[in-house]
């Protein structure tokens, strides 16, 4: 089973779930193949340079120079926020078989948005539970790809591994994506 949690047991059931270090290291080439695919699903957002009232120079980085900001335009991305572009590298490179079965996430924002928009473009059933402080918003975000969306419940581990135990005890198969 592809994920991103640590192996979890659920009753019977033993979930061998993959683990990601933080400490991963990841090639040069993962990182032009995911910069290559992302834009099938999310937009090349603008850098925009942020004009200061000042032009004196601050200590940046241990260097007298004029302060420079930039902001990075993310809310223009379909779900206006960059967590489409995670979700999209991670699910686009599910097999054919685990793409079918379905993915699922916890996430009350924009992760649950990117993980159901990814889902919606690579034909995959999604699943989000998502907690019960979740603004309507994006609980009408996540529906509107085509998403199952899961019982509110707190916002508790508890709660998950509930969400959990009901995937194994229904016998339906998706496969976890973290926020």
């Amino acid at each position: 089973m592809r994920a991103v949690y640590d192996a979890i047991t659920i009753g019977p059931v033993d979930l061998r779930l993959m683990a990601r270090s933080s400490m991963r290291e990841i090639s040069l080439e993962r990182i032009r193949d995911a910069a290559s695919a992302v834009y099938e699903t999310a937009v090349r957002t603008p850098l925009v340079r942020l004009d200061l009232p000042t032009a004196e120079p601050r200590r940046v980085a241990g260097f007298d120079r004029p302060l420079e900001v930039y902001l990075k335009l993310e809310a223009l991305q379909p779900i206006g926020s960059f967590k489409i572009r995670g979700a999209y590298n991670l699910i686009r490179q599910l097999p054919p078989s685990e793409t079918r079965q379905g993915v699922w996430t916890v996430s009350a924002g924009n992760a649950a948005q990117g993980v159901a928009l990814a889902a919606w473009k690579v034909s995959a059933p999604c699943s989000v539970m998502v907690m019960d402080t979740a603004p309507e918003a994006k609980l009408s975000a996540i529906r509107a790809h085509s998403t199952h969306l899961a019982d509110q419940t707190e916002g508790t581990m508890a709660a998950e591994r509930e969400y959990l135990e009901s995937f194994v005890k229904s016998e339906e198969v998706f496969w976890p994506i973290k926020p």
